[in-house]
């Protein structure tokens, strides 16, 4: 697959776009932008978008105290994480001190959210503190290492609690995920189901890496135990009304695609999106649909699950289509994001970026 004639579509856009804004989050301003003009300039080979990406990040790291929120969509958690990840991948060098602003933020008990999601929520958090928990976290507060690390994984279980308060209302607010009203899980429009999924998927993709890190408090078992129910029997049901007898509008395919390809990734399990069919249609509808980032990012990663080279093709059809007009060049709705689905299709190991919206 020959993805570098997009590259040179999108790489004038991408410099053009990566100017500095007065928005510095990472779904829709500086970190996001920086975050994908790296790698598309390490992609192409391309000096001036380095330029662009380094004023960025010194924008925005001079400029932290004028974010107003911490949440990891749109204020200081989000860009922590950013400078983390692009440290991580070698893009620039940040002193441990430098993460000590961010860090801070976990001992400020009254700014943790009652929601559940990525954007404004818990697993903003959590996906923060999971990312920095191989790293000496809370030094400026000058503690040995051990009880650092007991500091991070009390934090750890403190967030863990919290998210099942959270998830709990969440399910009461929706009958739909109440057990005995699964019969009912398709009585919504399919084009709404994957905004109701996806605090659950978010939340199934973090625990496991939680529990990969051998935190086992119960709570985290009780509730990951309890999500994967329920993502089990949402991606029942999907599979029995997609493999119904009944033609479907292009609309419902392309929406229930979606969300079947979501519970997927949430359960780590590609096996099902080998047996749904991708036909020419579904080609033809991702070009009349609104720019779906998230859609984008699942197939990068159906793509590498399967080896289905039709996934990659949709990937390639979305983002083609945004490159003709103005529009969205966020991280979250826009250009960058897609940009990052588009280069991940080469090198599995960018795919790690959509941790970013909760899909890792």
């Amino acid at each position: 697959m020959n993805i570098q004639p997009l590259l040179e579509k999108v790489l004038p856009l991408m410099t053009d776009a990566a100017a500095i804004r007065k928005d510095n989050g990472l779904y829709r301003g500086n970190a996001g932008m920086a975050l994908c003009a790296y790698h598309l300039a390490e992609a192409t080979a391309s000096d001036p978008l380095f330029e662009r990406a380094d004023e960025l990040i010194l924008h925005m790291t001079s400029n932290l105290h004028h974010v107003q929120t911490d949440a990891f969509g749109d204020g200081q958690l989000g860009i922590g994480w950013t400078l983390h990840y692009l440290h991580a991948n070698g893009f620039i060098n940040t002193a441990p001190a430098a993460f000590n602003f961010f860090d801070q933020l976990f001992f400020d008990y009254n700014r943790f959210t009652t929601e559940p999601g990525v954007a404004k929520g818990t697993l903003g958090y959590l996906h923060y503190l999971e990312n920095r928990f191989d790293t000496n976290m809370f030094a400026y507060r000058d503690m040995p290492a051990d009880c650092n690390e007991i500091e991070k994984n009390e934090m750890m279980v403190q967030l863990l609690d919290q998210l099942d308060v959270n998830l709990k209302t969440y399910y009461a607010n929706l009958e739909i995920f109440r057990p005995s009203d699964m019969v009912n899980f398709l009585s919504i429009p399919l084009q709404y189901l994957s905004d109701y999924l996806t605090p659950l998927c978010a939340a199934a993709q973090l625990l496991g890496k939680v529990q990969r890190r051998n935190i086992y408090p119960e709570i985290l078992q009780q509730c990951r135990k309890r999500i994967l129910e329920i993502l089990d029997t949402s991606a029942a049901l999907l599979l029995e009304y997609a493999a119904g007898s009944k033609p479907m509008p292009a609309t419902e395919v392309y929406y229930l695609r979606k969300s079947i390809f979501q519970l997927s990734n949430a359960m780590e399990d590609f096996t099902v999106c080998k047996t749904l069919e991708i036909s020419p249609d579904f080609l033809s509808a991702v070009k009349e649909y609104p720019v779906d980032v998230t859609f984008s990012a699942l197939l990068s990663r159906a793509f590498h699950g399967t080896g289905n080279p039709l996934f990659a093709d949709a990937v390639i059809a979305m983002t083609d289509k945004v490159t003709g007009y103005g529009s969205d060049h966020g991280l979250e709705h826009g250009l960058a994001g897609l940009t990052m689905s588009l280069l991940s299709l080469d090198n599995p190991e960018i795919l790690s970026w959509d941790a970013a919206i909760g899909l890792s």
